[in-house]
């Protein structure tokens, strides 16, 4: 009879290296994959899910399953009368945050938590060194675009510059001796810094804010470090020139222009946004002719978007307090799109922030169960280790920025980084220090 854990845990491992490597396999690699790409992923999904009902014990687990389901059940089917088909495709976009923290609990804390951890420890590894090579071969293809997404494949590119920095942040963190200074922790870890170059490769913006996030959060959270900030921020101001001539030097743009309030003006609003309004209009009413495989062209600035959430919604039984109901953004291949998502495809399509997904679909209501259990889960309350609580404020960040630029979270191995690494934080047995460490 198979052991339990051994079956539990491969099933884990071979959903993430499906998932994680999927993309880019299918479209450089094996193209007849691209014809089963959705159910590829839908069979990732459902496995997914199975795993984490059989893995889920802990009540906090379950208080945070078990009301998201109520809201996606009151807003889908009570309030906004859309099919239970919607509602199941559409939760397929939130089981990273509903059961990769019981999936991680149930394996750290076994009597096999130590060999899991040091098993996904090291494919993780790997899985940080595969982008170097993918990315290297999409900028070589295609240039420095959103093709560039390493593993994850064209499309990916913000969410694969967020796992990179995220994993090396990890790593390094828990390779970190207090005993020694910054820059010879650095140094001893030199080749997880080196691994965050690829994300010079893509277009990915929200690398600059990373860059910083990454070489502050390093240090201990004290007032001596706050002093060594200020102390040596012409060095850190070195880094970001670096980083700068180095996307610019990339992506082949002219820092004169990208670096005006006239272009973040124009990226999060557009330069005119009632004419962009207006377009948007035409196109809800057929005014305006858009072939079908050609709607993934219409991308209306993602602030834009917020903004225009409002009106949207008024058409919604659930408006701004439950939403339009899960499923908006899914349909077109296993099911058929929601009314709502037909008649607004020119809001919901192309780049958008978390939020506006969140409040789009459950409302008011979802954006404060986000929030409740993203604190829940993260659990500020237990460290094991040293840096832990910089690893927590880290992707504590991660998820800030996504609320404001993207919506990275429905990528399941994305979140499965996330919180493996936070729930290392408070469930994996602390490191055993040394005697002098105890000494001292």
């Amino acid at each position: 009879m198979i052991e339990k854990y051994k079956f539990y845990s491969t099933v884990f491992f071979i959903v993430f290296w499906v998932t994680a490597c999927y993309g880019f396999v299918s479209e450089e690699l094996i193209g007849f994959l691209m014809k089963i790409r959705s159910f590829s992923f839908f069979a990732c999904d459902a496995v997914f899910v199975m795993l984490g009902l059989l893995t889920i014990r802990n009540r906090k687990d379950l208080w945070i399953a078990g009301t998201f389901f109520v809201i996606a059940f009151v807003s889908t089917i009570y309030v906004n009368h859309e099919g239970y088909g919607n509602m199941a495709n559409g939760m397929r976009d939130f089981i990273g945050l509903l059961f990769a923290v019981p999936v991680f609990r149930y394996f750290i804390t076994s009597k096999n938590g130590t060999r899991f951890i040091k098993s996904f420890d090291k494919q993780l590894i790997v899985f940080l060194c595969l982008q170097a090579v993918c990315l290297v071969w999409q900028f070589l293809k295609y240039g420095a675009n959103d093709h560039g997404g390493g593993t994850l494949g064209n499309g990916g590119s913000g969410t694969i510059s967020m796992i990179i920095y995220t994993l090396s942040f990890y790593f390094v963190s828990k390779r970190w001796d207090k005993e020694k200074s910054y820059i010879a922790n650095l140094l001893d870890n030199k080749w997880f810094v080196i691994l965050l170059f690829p994300t010079f490769l893509n277009e990915t913006k929200i690398s600059f804010i990373l860059f910083l996030m990454y070489f502050v959060l390093l240090a201990p959270i004290n007032w001596k470090t706050v002093k060594r900030v200020f102390l040596f921020s012409p060095l850190i101001l070195v880094g970001m020139l670096l980083l700068g001539w180095a996307y610019f030097s990339a992506t082949d743009q002219d820092p004169e222009e990208i670096l005006t309030g006239e272009y973040f003006e124009s990226y999060l609003m557009g330069l005119d946004p009632e004419e962009i309004v207006e377009v948007a209009l035409k196109l809800q009413d057929e005014e305006i002719e858009v072939d079908p495989d050609e709607w993934w062209t219409v991308d209306i600035p993602r602030f834009m978007k917020l903004f225009e959430l409002p009106d949207a919604l008024h058409d919604t039984r659930g408006g701004m307090t439950l939403g339009a109901g899960l499923g908006q953004f899914k349909g077109g291949t296993l099911l058929d799109q929601t009314k709502f998502g037909k008649k607004y495809k020119w809001l919901t399509n192309g780049s958008r922030p978390w939020s506006f997904f969140l409040l789009l679909q459950l409302g008011y209501i979802g954006l404060i169960w986000f929030i409740w259990a993203t604190f829940v889960q993260l659990d500020f309350k237990h460290e094991n280790r040293d840096n832990d609580k910089n690893i927590k404020i880290f992707v504590l960040l991660d998820i800030i920025i996504m609320l404001l630029y993207n919506d990275s979270l429905r990528v399941l191995p994305l979140c499965i980084v996330l919180f493996f690494i936070t729930t290392m934080t408070y469930l994996a047995p602390p490191v055993k220090k040394t005697i002098n460490q105890v000494q001292s």
